[in-house]
């Protein structure tokens, strides 16, 4: 594409060097048409010397002649003065021989006139042609001329139409950007380019143009969303202008930690999980918050093995990533966290792409630090609740550990068997699964604390937790939808309302079958039953891993969801670490 200046000055060259070829042309021919002049007019002025001459011959014969021999020899003398300026004709004058003819016969001066009137035809018809040659020069100069001045407004035209045309597209992309301030429903398509400085032009409009639709959207963006909302927005803001794969929050506590928060992901597996926490001393992270810019690796695999072997970048590469920008996000000088965007392919960031997603997290510092202390409360109000329910129903913290553990890491696995799940709603089931029996709060001890075999009167009032469950979470989560216009706790409440169903409609208290059930209810389900199975209660002793396992696939497709359980025995080993590590004994 080529620039609109450089085409005006080949133009000016252009004109140029045509104007001064034409007038070099011009002088020349105009030098031609003046010899062509001058030597019409000496063959003219000869011609009429010659006729005068003839004249007076004419007059000398006879005895009473009337010649007058001093005005012939002077035109003689005259016209051999012509004749030196003239070039060689192929004539003779001979004027000795004309003037020796004075009294001679008739005869003799009629033969000199005879001679002069060959020599006044020999002018007459060079007088003729040259003439006409410099009719020829100064037709030819005239029609120079006007094609110099025809050139000229061509130029001057040619530039003028370009010129506006040029003036006519930044003036439409400066509409679409007045559209754009103003609100415009429909503001105006861009005009395409023509030169290199009319797209560059635009390109900055357009850019302009988006960052102010994406501050708008990121102001529309509401404060009562949770991490994982405004995570998963970010990610559609984003990638409409910078490469992007993934994004994620990671946010610093008032002991130094770094912990990974929220992430909204594209690529197929996810291995560096919300929950991930390292100290930030530990981490090349403090150089980016002391800098306070963003920092783009455009190849994670030289910077593993060459500069940092961290695990979040070990998973990030088994994920299957390959280039990152990291912006630090400050509050009150002081840096409270970081966000990141990632993509699969190495070199794919620029300045511009990093500057833009620091841009993003400047705006958003507030709502997304807000949303992650919000997040952190319901989260500490669900260990409350946790705590109250242990202290009611006498189980050990390790069996909420391990059975909220279980339903992420079967939650994890159908997430990666492309199972429609997101990371808030896996991060929801690892904080809200601890919550699935706090409905015993409500039950007698004497029901609840019973060794043995329960009555049918006694059973029924423990299933009667359910509902004394549901009542707790759904007020509560009643009373906050009403204030932040979302169900901060949906997930809890279908956990505490369906984690008793079963795939066959044989549970309680609703009788649901199938995927009538929750997908959150039939993940706790399975983390319940193997917990409960592989587990020491008051009334039963744990059966062996063999044993419980067996149980449990006898009981696929009947209490058991067939999809939920496969993904329970596909993560079988992380199942038996998280078994051991946070064991009873």
């Amino acid at each position: 594409m080529q620039h609109f200046s450089t085409f005006l000055r080949r133009l000016a060259l252009v004109s140029i060097v045509f104007g001064l070829l034409v007038v070099a042309a011009l002088g020349v021919l105009g030098r031609l048409a003046y010899v062509s002049h001058n030597e019409a007019k000496a063959f003219r002025d000869g011609w009429q010397r010659i006729h005068e001459t003839k004249d007076e011959l004419l007059l000398c014969q006879g005895p009473d002649s009337a010649g007058d021999w001093t005005l012939i020899e002077h035109h003689l003398g005259e016209l051999e003065a012509l004749m030196r300026d003239l070039p060689a004709l192929e004539v003779d004058l001979d004027a000795e021989k004309v003037l020796a003819a004075r009294g001679a016969s008739d005869e003799v001066l009629m033969q000199e006139y005879s001679r002069l009137q060959g020599l006044e035809e020999t002018f007459q018809e060079r007088f003729f042609e040259t003439q006409e040659t410099e009719g020829r020069m100064l037709a030819a100069t005239i029609l120079l001329q006007l094609m110099l001045i025809a050139g000229v407004m061509a130029a001057f035209l040619y530039s003028l139409r370009y010129n506006t045309e040029h003036r006519a597209t930044l003036s439409r992309a400066v509409e679409r950007l007045h559209d754009v301030v103003a609100f415009k429903r429909e503001p105006h398509p861009l005009p395409e380019a023509r030169w290199r400085e009319e797209a560059d032009t635009l390109e900055t409009i357009e850019a302009v143009a988006n960052q102010i639709l994406t501050d708008r959207r990121l102001s529309e963006i509401g404060s009562s969303a949770t991490l994982e909302q405004l995570v998963e927005e970010l990610y559609g803001l984003i990638s409409r202008s910078v490469p992007c794969d993934r994004v994620a929050m990671a946010f610093i506590d008032p002991l130094g930690n770094v912990t990974a928060e929220s992430a909204y992901t594209v690529m197929d597996a996810v291995y560096l999980d919300p929950g991930f926490t390292e100290q930030l001393s530990n981490t090349t992270l403090g150089r980016v918050a002391e800098s306070g810019a963003p920092r783009i690796i455009n190849d994670l695999s030289h910077h593993y093995a060459q500069v940092h072997q961290s695990r979040p970048t070990e998973w990030l590469l088994q994920e299957g990533l390959q280039a990152s920008i990291t912006a630090p996000m400050y509050r009150d000088d002081e840096c409270v966290g970081f966000m990141f965007c990632t993509s699969r392919y190495a070199n794919s960031y620029t300045e511009a792409h990093a500057e833009f997603v620091a841009h993003i997290t400047r705006l958003l510092k507030d709502k997304l630090h807000n949303s992650y202390q919000a997040q952190q409360v319901i989260s500490k109000t669900a260990e409350g609740f946790v705590t109250l329910t242990r202290e009611k129903d006498k189980e050990t913290s390790n069996h909420i550990v391990r059975m909220s553990r279980y339903s992420y890491i079967i939650a994890k696995q159908l997430f990666s068997n492309r199972r429609q799940l997101t990371p808030k709603f896996m991060r929801e089931l690892l904080w809200f699964s601890r919550l699935h029996d706090i409905g015993k709060i409500g039950i007698p001890d004497a029901v609840l604390s019973k060794p043995g075999k329960l009555t049918a009167e006694e059973w029924e009032q423990m299933q009667q937790h359910v509902a004394i469950g549901e009542g707790v979470i759904g007020s509560i989560n009643q009373e906050l939808a009403g204030a932040v216009q979302q169900g901060i706790l949906d997930t809890a409440l279908d956990v505490v309302a369906h984690h008793h169903e079963r795939w066959d409609g044989t549970g309680y208290p609703r009788g649901l079958a199938g995927e009538e059930i929750s997908i959150a209810g039939r993940i706790v389900a399975v983390a319940d039953v193997f917990d409960a199975l592989s587990s020491s209660r008051p009334y039963k002793r744990a059966f062996d891993l063999e044993h419980a396992l067996s149980i449990m696939r006898e009981e696929r497709g009947k209490h058991f969801d067939p999809e939920v359980l496969d993904a329970f025995l596909e993560a079988l080993p992380a199942i038996e670490k998280i078994r051991n590590e946070f064991s009873d004994d």
